[in-house]
């Protein structure tokens, strides 16, 4: 009975599953030849109207009035169709009607709108318009042969409702086919055939082609239900189905209980043994030595207890055994935290701190136990600061936006105060702690280190660094081995180099050769006896002049007390040197003839008398005074007076030899020293040859010849003075006694003039 149940069964659910196929099938052909039809029908409506379109009748219409009105107007209201639905409109290039009519059920806005897209793009243009009836709006430009430009719109307007109740005549009796408008992402329904099909709406779809038009795919069709002519004789078959079903549940059901009650007594031992042993109290099966599947089942629970025990016993040495691995390992995992140098904090998904080593309680200067237990409230503990000193938020904290994230935050520069006040800057990581992957944290592991001295040695480092740079001196950093690591740009500025060119290299590259050895010995032992240098050096550019620089040289102390490098700062002094000779010619030469001063003048014969009475040497002065100069000035003037001296002082100077001095003492008064001057014969000769060179005409740049010469006293060391004072004096004696004795002469102070 069973056997037949299961046939029925499986013949009903055969039956029911072909049903739906086969319903398939006649929806796919209904709404394809539906479809065809449609399809045709607006192929060859269209196509009529293009031929139209480009027909010479049109554009010879819109350029000529009275063929308009005598041949166009009557040949397109004899074409229009009132019963198929369809019309036709003809309109200018400013979309204005010109001849056929205008569709009912179209809005003239719209119709007008129409027409001026049709212009704009000089191409077919389709639309469907609805104002009471489903109409397919199909436009044409047309196009002027001779300019190639659109002159008019052929618009024919054909109603959908029309159309589609043509195409479903003999197939819609049975079928309900709609026919739909895709606008966008919009669908939308225009008509259904028969009216009073159902609701249910079958996954087929027919789309409504137009050939050599693929931008006018605006319908489709689609199936709906009409009515289920199936339906009754299936409920039937249904319905003796459940019948015989009834019926053979019944007798299956008396005969389960007449054996049952056979079995379930055996069944009912094991159940309560079982029980037992759920219970978690030792539990005895009885032994049924019967064949049956009772019996195999009381000797395989038997079996199965026995091996529990004995893996239970397995497992519970192995939980002692990784209890005891894992106390161990949380034992090294403590002894870790604890000799961390870096701070560890431990906080709960309530932001309870649960855990604090001894480096983060020294680091925030908090006992632990005052810690532990506490809620987070950084605000109030800890009062954080941005890097920009501003406050920092409690929900901007790392550990809270952790927590609040479930993103791990790296490496973030926060200042905290302890509570003596005093502002710590720490580097913090916050790694949430996820109990499984894509769960919220329920903790966050809070790491930090104390980066003060960090920061406060980076901020040194760039002042150090930006005064390097900026500093008007060169600076060249070495290493132990006085190879340059490091120059700043006024390095480059003054010597020329690259820092590229010289890195690597010795500072001796810029050695100018002026000092020797010895120079250096003495500066090197002053840096290594007292770790530093200063004095005035001259070194080489890189275009090869030499100039005069100030230097200052310090040996850098490396952490193990010995050297491990050289800083020397250097200026070019080359101003200060040429100012310093300026001074010295404005103090020490004549501004005029650039011959020496009176005052350096004495200062080299003081020189003279102390190193003649060193060696027994002699030396003599000669006292030299122009004749006539002052007529020279009031009858030529101060510039060829000025020429003259100059011309002097230059004749006097080319005559002497080096070690001699000439000066131009004051006026027309020029002296000058002989040193060494072994005898008066040496004095006599050279006042002579003086006295013959200033006898000499000296030209103007006018071509004026000035004749004038000189008078010239002579003292001697040590016969005529034995100082300064007395030498110049008596030397000047000297020469007013030549000039008294007729000019153009030279006298000794001891003689009359000669």
């Amino acid at each position: 009975m069973l056997v037949v149940l299961a046939i029925g069964g499986s013949s009903l659910a055969i039956t029911l599953l072909q049903i739906p196929s086969e319903e398939r099938h006649l929806h796919n052909d209904a709404v394809r030849i539906i479809g065809a039809r449609m399809t045709s029908d607006l192929a060859n409506e269209i196509a009529g109207v293009e031929r139209l379109a480009n027909s010479s009748l049109i554009w010879t219409a819109l350029t000529d009035s009275f063929g308009r009105d005598a041949y166009l107007q009557p040949y397109l209201t004899g074409r229009d169709n009132i019963e198929s639905g369809e019309r036709i409109l003809l309109l200018d290039y400013r979309a204005r009607p010109v001849a056929g009519l205008a569709p009912d059920d179209v809005d003239a806005s719209v119709l007008s709108a129409f027409a001026h897209d049709v212009l704009g793009g000089a191409s077919p243009r389709f639309r469907i318009a609805s104002n009471g009836h489903p109409t397919l709006l199909a436009g044409f430009p047309v196009i002027f042969p001779y300019t190639e430009e659109a002159i008019g719109v052929l618009v024919a307007s054909i109603d959908l409702h029309v159309t589609f109740r043509t195409a479903t005549v003999g197939i819609a009796e049975h079928h309900g086919i709609a026919l739909l408008h895709q606008d966008g992402e919009i669908e939308s329904e225009l008509a259904r055939m028969p009216a009073e099909a159902g609701d249910i709406k079958y996954p087929v779809r027919f789309p409504i082609q137009l050939p050599n038009h693929p931008q006018a795919e605006l319908l489709s069709l689609s199936y709906y239900s009409t009515s289920r002519h199936w339906l009754g004789p299936v409920l039937t078959l249904v319905g003796v189905y459940l019948v015989l079903a009834l019926v053979l549940g019944i007798a299956v059901w008396l005969v389960a209980r007449y054996i049952a009650a056979r079995v379930t007594r055996r069944l009912n031992v094991l159940a309560d043994a079982c029980g037992e042993i759920a219970k978690g109290r030792r539990g005895e099966i009885p032994d049924d030595p019967s064949r049956d599947e009772i019996g195999v089942l009381s000797r395989t629970l038997r079996h199965a207890i026995e091996a529990y025990d004995r893996i239970n016993l397995g497992l519970e040495e192995r939980i002692r055994q990784k209890t005891a691995e894992l106390s161990a390992k949380e034992r090294r995992q403590r002894q870790l935290l604890q000799a961390m140098a870096e701070g560890v904090v431990l906080v709960d998904a309530q932001k309870r701190i649960a855990y604090v080593n001894p480096a983060a309680s020294a680091i925030l200067d908090i006992d632990p136990q005052r810690m532990v237990g506490r809620v987070l409230d950084v605000s109030v503990s800890w009062r954080p600061v941005h890097e920009d000193g501003h406050d920092l938020r409690p929900d901007e904290f790392p550990a809270v936006r952790a927590l609040m994230t479930g993103e791990p935050q790296r490496d973030v520069v926060t200042g905290v105060h302890r509570p003596d006040g005093e502002l710590r800057w720490l580097a913090i990581n916050a790694e949430p702690i996820h109990p499984q992957p894509g769960a919220s944290p329920d903790g966050v592991v809070l790491s930090f280190r104390d980066i003060t001295d960090r920061r406060r040695m980076e901020t040194e480092l760039r002042t150090a660094a930006t005064v390097f740079s900026n500093l008007a001196e060169a600076v060249i950093v070495t290493d132990r081995d006085n190879h340059i690591v490091a120059v700043n740009p006024a390095f480059s500025r003054i010597t020329g180099y690259a820092p590229g060119e010289v890195l690597g290299r010795n500072p001796s590259l810029l050695a100018s050769g002026r000092h020797d050895q010895a120079y250096y010995r003495a500066m090197w032992a002053d840096i290594t006896d007292e770790g530093r240098w200063q004095g005035e050096m001259w070194n080489r550019k890189k275009d090869g002049e030499i100039y005069p620089q100030w230097a200052a040289i310090s040996a850098v102390p490396g952490s193990d007390g010995n050297i491990s490098g050289y800083v020397s700062v250097f200026s070019d002094i080359t101003s200060i040197k040429q100012t310093e000779m300026e001074l010295r010619q404005l103090a020490y030469f004549d501004p005029l003839t650039g011959l020496v001063n009176r005052m350096l003048f004495e200062e080299r014969v003081e020189r003279a008398v102390s190193r003649a009475i060193r060696s027994g040497g002699r030396f003599a002065i000669l006292f030299i005074d122009l004749d006539r100069f002052k007529n020279v000035n009031d009858s030529l003037g101060h510039e060829a007076g000025d020429l003259l001296l100059r011309e002097v002082g230059s004749r006097i100077a080319a005559r002497v030899r080096k070690s001699d001095t000439v000066s131009r003492r004051s006026g027309d008064e020029f002296t000058v020293l002989i040193e060494p001057c072994p005898s008066r014969a040496d004095a006599a000769r050279l006042a002579e040859e003086l006295l013959g060179r200033l006898a000499e005409a000296v030209v103007l740049p006018s071509g004026t010849r000035i004749f004038t010469g000189g008078s010239i006293g002579i003292a001697l060391y040590p016969d005529d003075g034995d100082n300064v004072s007395d030498l110049l004096r008596n030397a000047d004696t000297a020469m007013y006694a030549a000039k008294e004795g007729g000019r153009g002469r030279y006298c000794f102070y001891s003689d009359e003039p000669g």
